[in-house]
């Protein structure tokens, strides 16, 4: 620092721009005002984190209820921005836990011990952070994998509905197909009412292939329900 020189401590603070301390004398800066206004900046940044954390619980509970009533493709994509989110505070939480534990415990001859009180509280609202910032990721975890398994069910069942439709559908090609050769000596070929006795015949394979498949559990809810899925 050159002769007769101000000393100036610049404190940045996000889009407030610079928070600058100039002393009234021009014999240099207090201490104890640099530190209070270091510890006054890292507790008011640590207050922000409040606001974004609650705004971040509400996007969960409201994906969470979207999951359960109304599933959308969008669903999946506000899952994936959420956990984006989530892992960026994180990874912009992470390091300043040790700085502060450091503050904390440690006797620095640039700070005063009298502001050790002021570092422990920033560092339980860091920490108080960090945790809550840890359930979250858990339960985002939890929601994808909810979404994920959701999703293969809607997948098993559409598939299970198109596999009953198929098994139906047959035996009914197969007695169509063979009455539709005329082929001679068929039984009730030549009967005028054979069209009638095959569609019966056919009402009958469809009504025990359901009722065995409903037998076997392998219709669980009604039959429209897969269609709507």
């Amino acid at each position: 620092m050159r002769q007769g020189a101000v000393p100036e401590v610049h404190l940045f603070s996000g889009s407030h721009g610079i928070c600058r301390l100039r002393p009234k004398n021009g014999n240099g800066t207090s201490r104890t005002s640099q530190s209070h206004a270091l510890y006054r900046l890292l507790d008011q940044l640590g207050d922000y984190l409040s606001p974004i954390l609650n705004k971040v619980g509400g996007r969960l509970d409201a994906i969470e209820t979207k999951l359960f009533e109304q599933p959308t493709r969008l669903t999946a994509y506000e899952i994936s921005l959420v956990r984006r989110d989530i892992i960026a505070l994180r990874r912009m939480l992470r390091p300043m836990l040790p700085v502060m534990a450091q503050l904390e415990g440690e006797e620095f001859p640039q700070l005063p011990q009298a502001l050790d009180l002021y570092w422990g509280n920033v560092l339980d609202h860091l920490e108080r952070a960090a945790d809550i910032l840890a359930d979250y990721q858990e339960v985002i975890d939890g929601l994808a994998a909810t979404s994920e398994s959701l999703a293969t069910q809607r997948t098993n069942e559409v598939v299970r509905a198109l596999t009953i439709i198929s098994t139906i559908m047959l035996p009914l090609a197969v007695v169509s197909g063979i009455y539709g050769m005329n082929i001679a000596g068929l039984p009730f070929a030549d009967h005028p009412w054979a069209a009638v006795y095959a569609a019966a015949l056919m009402i009958v394979v469809v009504g025990g292939m359901l009722a065995l498949f409903k037998l076997r559990r392998w219709i669980c809810r009604p039959f429209n329900d897969y269609l709507r899925t």
